[in-house]
């Protein structure tokens, strides 16, 4: 938040990117896509993406981009749901856990 302050005092615009953790985006993300796919094209302006080299590979800016974001939003997703399922599996299966404790340090033991 802050740096969005420091952005709009000196005069920067700034955009809110929403995604979803599907990997679905914003329409305003989906439009600054569009818009630097179209400003990659203007003379002047370089396009130093590395792109697949095979068959299959995409080589249009947009839909790269567009499927590299939403392929790392739905890989951080998975990979979090794998880290708490480990945790929740290390929890489980020790035989005598720890009592838990609260932010003020009082024990409870877990059910």
């Amino acid at each position: 938040m802050a740096r969005s302050r420091d952005a709009i005092a000196k005069g920067h615009s700034t955009l809110l990117l929403v995604t979803e953790n599907t990997g679905a985006m914003s329409d305003g993300l989906v439009q600054l896509l569009r818009s630097l796919a179209y400003h990659k094209k203007i003379d002047g302006h370089r396009d130093t993406t590395v792109y697949g080299l095979g068959r299959m590979s995409v080589q249009s800016f947009f839909q790269h981009h567009m499927s590299a974001i939403s392929s790392a939003i739905v890989l951080a997703d998975a990979q979090t749901l794998v880290a708490e399922s480990v945790g929740l599996t290390v929890r489980l299966t020790t035989p005598n856990p720890q009592p838990a404790r609260t932010h003020r340090g009082e024990c409870h033991t877990r059910a």
